[in-house]
């Protein structure tokens, strides 16, 4: 009784990960993407707590292992290797408590993959996954006929996400294994739910705009359809002569260029810029090709090397146009090498290829019989996945990186390299481990919720002009969050509201080495004028309007900057340019500064 009921609550625990994307909060800062990570930690949390339960009870524990378990171990040996001798490496603390978790949950996905309640596991695991699908739609389709509001005002359907890229990817994720539970599940629940999420998923994804959702979605679908019903040979049979093989090369090579160019053409804004995204992340990549810039340091190094390439000229007008401030390198793959160098790369194009090789055997190995549902499914998923993180950043995502860690020990679990005994004594080893991390795990909850309560409490106060009341409450949690360059920049521009300069100067000299953002170098820019230094000045409005030249903020503090000081032929300069810049989005204050450089030119006449 007692071990049927432990297993039981280990199984349902776990599929608390899979709820993690319902969760929201408008209290904390960034209430939508942090409440995912907070539910994380707490889920992760009960679920190592339910395993050091489980393994007290244990006598002796035989482990299956496969060649993804190794080479997980070797990865996972390299990121604390990568961690420890990166500089500021306190950025990545939260990164490396996130990999650790997730290390964690995947062998314990994997021990309940090869229990005997292998099945009761998946059946409670595919319900979770697709009710949490069917909420998230049901937010979507709420959010398209303005029945309530997106949480995000510039995009009509977001689901429970910040904006519609995590939404679509989440259900292009989702897609294949629904597919593949209405194929090939006995369970009527499961079939019906699995209908309803590949329907409306299918209406919804072109409604996102998402376009690497639409052609990931059909991946899925196709990968699916093909183990069902043998697409591929049927094409091949049809395709039985040279000509009829060349005709349909032909078609198909016709029908991808015509689809690229009319995605592309769509919104070719978004393409190209992630083009310029792509080329300036080669150049930081060129940093340090064999280990990477560090864990979490891409945005960083990334709009440093944006704002030194537009500082020396190269760059032509479109690109000025598209360039923006970015956290993602819109490819997983190439974010991953910029961080952790070739090495981490060639770590990772092993994992996709024995997971694809993995699905393919068994696949082989079961063809027409009922083995698991889940395999073809999943192959489709990985391949989505595997697309989208081409162009796009699904693996940063704790919605998508759960999916992703329970595919990983789902195909593990169908290949076994060796099997590895645990005695006694190192299951009482694991029990304290599991203790550990769960309580690590639960801290770590605790403390992100509070800090990002506390400041969003901070920022809506700095808001309304409470500056003093909004202090303190930065100078509370600065001692845990003084690693967070958001939050620095945030406490920065408070000190320089109350006029306390060297101070605001000081906090954001600390934001730079998390965070490269105009605001924070406008800021100290109107710090260094209130203190006279004016060249101090003059270099932070610029390094400001390099980083994004497409903003004009920066160039309209440095026109004051020289006006101010007497400089009026280099303020002229900065007012024709502001009066002839064009904006990517026109809005009030845009108009405002363009009138009011308008006035300064005819008074300076």
């Amino acid at each position: 009784m007692w071990n049927s009921f432990i297993t039981k609550a280990l199984i349902y625990s776990l599929s608390f990960l899979f709820l993690g994307s319902l969760s929201i909060s408008k209290t904390l800062i960034n209430g939508i993407e942090i409440t995912k990570t907070v539910s994380f930690y707490f889920s992760a949390s009960i679920v190592l707590l339910a395993v050091s339960l489980y393994v007290l009870r244990l006598k002796e524990h035989h482990m299956k292992l496969s060649r993804i378990d190794i080479l997980l171990f070797l990865w996972y040996g390299y990121f604390i290797m990568r961690f420890l001798f990166q500089e500021t490496y306190l950025i990545s603390y939260e990164i490396i408590i996130s990999y650790t978790l997730l290390f964690l949950i995947y062998f314990i996905f994997k021990y309940q993959l090869n229990t005997r309640y292998r099945k009761y596991f998946l059946s409670i695991i595919i319900k979770v996954i697709l009710i949490s699908a069917t909420i998230q739609l049901a937010v979507g389709y709420l959010q398209n006929y303005a029945i309530i509001n997106s949480f995000n005002e510039y995009f009509r359907i977001t689901g429970l996400f910040h904006n519609p890229a995590p939404f679509s990817f989440f259900l292009a994720a989702i897609l294949p294994i629904a597919i593949s539970v209405y194929f090939y599940s006995n369970e009527i629940f499961d079939k019906w739910l699995s209908v309803i999420v590949a329907l409306t998923t299918i209406c919804i994804l072109p409604l996102t705009l998402i376009r690497i959702s639409w052609i990931a979605g059909l991946i899925g679908i196709f990968v699916v359809l093909n183990y069902k019903y043998n697409l591929l040979i049927k094409a091949s049979e049809l395709c039985n002569t040279y000509i009829k093989k060349m005709v349909a090369v032909v078609v198909f090579i016709l029908l991808v260029t015509i689809t690229v160019i009319a995605l592309i053409d769509l919104k070719p804004d978004s393409a190209f810029g992630r083009l310029f995204v792509w080329k300036l992340s080669l150049n930081v990549l060129n940093e340090n090709k064999f280990f990477g810039v560090g864990l979490g340091r891409f945005p960083v190094h990334y709009l440093n090397e944006q704002a030194s390439y537009f500082e020396a000229d190269k760059a032509t007008n479109y690109e000025e146009k598209v360039a923006d401030v970015v956290r993602y390198a819109y490819s997983d793959f190439l974010q991953v090498t910029c961080e952790t160098g070739i090495v981490g790369a060639i770590f990772l194009l092993f994992f996709i290829f024995l997971t694809l090789f993995a699905c393919i055997k068994a696949l082989e190995r079961e063809k027409q019989k009922y083995y698991d549902y889940l395999i073809a499914g999943n192959l489709g998923a990985t391949l989505s996945i595997v697309f989208m993180a081409s162009f796009s950043y699904p693996a940063n995502l704790p919605s998508i990186q759960i999916i992703i860690v329970f595919i990983l020990a789902f195909v593990s679990s169908l290949d076994t390299l060796f099997t590895v005994r645990f005695k006694r004594v190192i299951l009482v080893f694991v029990f304290c481990l599991g203790l550990t991390f769960s309580l690590l795990s639960f801290l770590s909850g605790i403390k992100l919720y509070y800090t990002h309560m506390i400041w969003h409490k901070a920022l809506s106060d700095q808001k309304i002009g409470l500056y003093h009341e909004s202090i303190e409450k930065y100078e509370l949690i600065y001692p845990y969050t003084n690693t967070n360059g958001a939050f620095l920049a945030n406490m920065g521009i408070c000190l320089f509201k109350l006029k306390e300069y060297e101070k605001a100067i000081n906090i954001l000299n600390q934001a730079e080495n998390y965070l490269c953002d105009p605001v924070i170098y406008t800021t100290m820019g109107e710090c260094y004028k209130a203190l006279k230094r004016f060249n101090e000045a003059e270099r932070s409005y610029l390094y400001a309007h390099n980083i994004v030249p497409a903003k004009f903020q920066p160039k309209y503090l440095l026109f004051h900057l020289y006006r101010d000081i007497g400089r009026k032929n280099d303020a002229k300069k900065v007012a024709l340019e502001l009066v002839n810049k064009k904006s990517k989005i026109e809005s009030f204050r845009i108009m405002k500064i363009r009138n009011e450089m308008k006035k300064r030119l005819e008074e300076m006449k």
